[in-house]
């Protein structure tokens, strides 16, 4: 048997509501300026006698974040943890309880191995193309100043009994710092980060260590 599903999603909005700070625009993520005929994001699934297939497009995004929105969600994340941490119940001491434990437990493994599972192969594919992202100081401010990077991104992992394989090629990586929105910007830009090319490759084998490759290419 087999199955394939798709999902097109044509254009996905995000705006900070938040309504104790003035923003110049609450939009955080949108289709680029003259890009908006376009799929911004196509995920295609596959699953057959063979293993599972997915791959995930994503094209044409503009996304916005400021320095003190990625506190405000680092800081709940953290607490988040830390509570959740300080939550967890300590084991019980129960000796004759755990002695039954680890007798059933035992008989398990060893009819786990006895017969062990078979691994089917499993392949992730993502692109994304032309991505706009800004970060920026002040989101109060047309005229803040902000980073803005472009680049285009595509990730493969592949996982079979034989080995699993994760490679990741970021090409034309460019950082340029200038005011916030974009009608600021003319002659205002300074460009950080000449267009790079970054590739990283990881090998694992069963029977192997690890094997990684990281390469760096017209880094200015």
């Amino acid at each position: 048997s087999s199955m394939k599903a798709s999902v097109q999603l044509n254009t996905c909005l995000l705006d900070d509501k938040r309504p104790k700070i003035k923003m110049v625009t609450p939009r955080m993520m949108k289709m680029r300026p003259g890009a908006e005929q376009n799929m911004m994001v196509e995920v295609n699934y596959r699953q057959g006698h063979e293993g599972t297939t997915l791959d995930t497009a994503v094209q044409d995004v503009y996304l916005c974040a400021s320095m003190e929105f990625l506190h405000t969600v680092a800081d709940i994340f953290l607490k988040a943890t830390a509570e959740g941490f300080a939550q967890e119940k300590q084991p019980k001491n129960n000796t004759g309880a755990g002695e039954k434990k680890n007798t059933n437990s035992s008989a398990l493994s060893k009819d786990s191995s006895a017969a062990p599972a078979s691994v089917s192969k499993t392949e992730m594919n993502v692109l994304v193309r032309n991505p706009e992202i800004v970060f920026v100081a002040d989101l109060t401010r047309a005229d803040a100043p902000a980073l803005v990077m472009t680049t285009q991104c595509e990730l493969v992992m592949k996982t079979s009994a034989a080995r699993s394989l994760m490679t990741a090629a970021i090409k034309d990586l460019k950082v340029i710092a200038c005011p916030f929105i974009r009608g600021k910007r003319k002659n205002d830009e300074t460009t950080v980060l000449h267009p790079c090319q970054v590739f990283f490759s990881s090998t694992q084998a069963p029977s192997s260590p690890q094997a990684m490759e990281v390469s760096i290419n017209s880094l200015l």
